[in-house]
């Protein structure tokens, strides 16, 4: 079941990520790094002005019409990205069809796995569920190399992936809505303080981490990278990246603490990993993507964990709401690095980033201190 939610998850996030893969390829339509980060922005900003809304509708609906959806959607928006040879627009819009399409899916993914998976097991299934999006970047890292030696055209991988998701339509099993599943569900009041500080450190990390993953291709060929050298660091570093998501899921069961205390100590080290990129030489870009990558990046599932957790009875309109605080972040701050990085230059920008996620730790120590510590365990569902 989590297996299921993952894959939807790689395939619904697959445009956004796709953008930033393929950016060199883009690049050659006359794509400058502004342009690339408004269509980031795009499939962001969708998202968020999505997300919350769409959230009330999934804890009411069925899941698999949801998850169905949000495929259909995805597999469009990536046809409509091989159009941006027509205009680099064409690339803003259909980006933006692709965030409705994630917008949808994340809280239904989560709300799936809350309604199937043992409590006592949230941590690591969050894990393996945000996983699912470094995964995408390792196979868009491997595929943009495959495509460099054989000398084929992007438009290759959008199609496949595109006929993927239509594919995975048919596999989707018919699901109750919440209300038919639970009948009267007596759902917990909302802890309002943490779940807007957890907003704040989803805004501020995962627009960092979406920013990072966009541009970093970019930024390592303005470091002098070649292609696969490239196509080795989304790699590497993706790899590490879901080994750490992963990890800190199953750390989260086993010890049951607040899991943005950990979270806090990752975005440090995704701090550390930005300012080494700023370096803009090979040594540096290797080094700092590495960190950037495990350790701004290996929070995120501790995060859906501790939201998901705060607002039982509820998960898919707290999920909903922090992609909403996630998408504002994703949609600011790649347009602020693009414009930053065409005016003065990658380090400034990485620099810039750094800072961000200095303020990102910050907010995750304090939707600590804001509140209780999210229930896990049995009590999660009310057993």
């Amino acid at each position: 079941m989590v297996g299921l939610a993952a894959l939807i998850t790689i395939l619904t996030n697959m445009p956004l990520f796709a953008i930033g893969a393929l950016g060199p390829s883009i690049e050659a339509y006359g794509v400058t790094p502004s342009q690339l980060g408004i269509a980031v922005a795009a499939f962001t900003c969708a998202q968020a002005v999505a997300a919350a809304a769409l959230g009330r509708v999934t804890d009411r609906a069925r899941l698999s019409t949801t998850l169905r959806w949000s495929l259909l959607i995805a597999a469009i928006s990536l046809i409509a990205i091989g159009t941006v040879q027509f205009g680099w627009y064409l690339l803003v819009a259909a980006a933006a069809i692709g965030g409705v399409g994630a917008a949808i899916a994340q809280p239904a993914s989560s709300d799936y796995i809350v309604r199937l998976v043992s409590p006592t097991t949230y941590g690591r299934a969050f894990g393996i569920l945000q996983a699912s999006k470094p995964v995408t970047v390792l196979v868009l890292g491997l595929a943009v190399g495959l495509l460099a030696s054989l000398r084929a055209s992007f438009l290759v991988l959008l199609v496949i992936a595109a006929v993927l998701c239509l594919g995975l339509i048919l596999v989707v099993p018919r699901s109750e809505s919440r209300t038919q599943h639970e009948g009267s569900v007596n759902v917990q009041p909302l802890v309002r303080m943490p779940v807007i500080m957890l907003s704040a450190c989803a805004a501020l990390s995962l627009g960092a981490g979406t920013t990072m993953v966009s541009f970093l291709p970019l930024s390592a060929v303005d470091a002098g990278l070649h292609p696969g050298e490239i196509a080795l660091l989304l790699a590497l570093g993706s790899g590490i990246a879901i080994i750490m998501r992963v990890s800190v899921g199953i750390f989260a069961d086993r010890q049951r603490r607040h899991p943005m205390v950990l979270a806090a100590v990752l975005l440090g080290i995704g701090a550390v990993g930005f300012a080494l990129l700023a370096g803009d030489s090979k040594p540096f870009e290797f080094v700092g993507g590495v960190l950037a990558f495990a350790g701004g990046w290996g929070s995120t599932g501790l995060l859906y964990l501790a939201g998901a957790a705060t607002g039982m009875g509820a998960p898919a309109r707290v999920t909903g709401i922090m992609v909403t605080g996630g998408g504002l972040g994703s949609t600011v701050l790649p347009i602020l690095f693009g414009m930053t990085a065409t005016a003065f230059g990658y380090p400034l920008a990485w620099f810039g980033l750094a800072a961000i996620a200095v303020i990102a730790t910050l907010a995750a120590v304090l939707a600590v201190i804001s509140g209780p510590a999210p229930r896990l365990g049995v009590e999660s569902n009310g057993a």
